[in-house]
């Protein structure tokens, strides 16, 4: 895999946006409209995928988890 500055900024993107989601309360609105978007990116990788294999399917479950669980711990306090 070569070094490629665009993703190492999406994954700092990604971190930064989960830690915003820890340290605010999202309200219902707010966790929808996140939702929705991680939805959408999800239809457009799988769309534009070349082929569907382990890590693109592994890479949107860690997605998926990095957007659910912290819309889960809030929306349980």
């Amino acid at each position: 895999m070569e070094y490629s500055p665009n993703r190492t900024i999406s994954v700092i993107r990604a971190l930064h946006i989960n830690f915003l989601l820890m340290r605010y309360r999202l309200n219902r609105p707010q966790a929808l409209l996140l939702i929705l978007f991680w939805i959408v990116l999800c239809y457009i990788v799988l769309v534009s995928a070349a082929h569907i294999d382990g890590p693109l399917i592994l890479t949107l479950i860690i997605s998926g988890a990095l957007v659910f669980i912290p819309i889960y711990k809030r929306w349980k306090k």
